[in-house]
């Protein structure tokens, strides 16, 4: 496994990929609050939501901040499709 160095900036986000915002909101803190045990309403502020484009432009802005390593946790119970939409949304903002 390769290690990355100390001075190295990572970065992990929560993300709801969903187009209905709230649902998005509400089944992604649903999600880790099972994950977690803690009130879905702790997670609120810090889950990302919105569509494939937004998530993308959201990471976007962590790269463009300095981030080298993103990791993201979809919250969904079929993160596959989100996952989809969120991949093709980060090629077209690097197309």
């Amino acid at each position: 496994v390769p290690r990355r160095s100390p001075s190295s900036r990572s970065v992990v986000l929560f993300a709801a990929v969903d187009d209905d915002r709230d649902e998005g909101l509400r089944r992604g803190t649903e999600w880790m609050s099972s994950l977690y045990g803690i009130p879905a309403k702790a997670f609120r502020r810090h889950l990302v939501v919105g569509s494939g484009d937004s998530v993308a432009h959201t990471v976007a802005a962590y790269r463009d901040a300095g981030a080298e390593h993103v990791v993201l946790y979809i919250t969904h119970d079929q993160p596959l499709p989100q996952v989809d939409r969120l991949m093709e949304a980060l090629a077209r903002l690097t197309a």
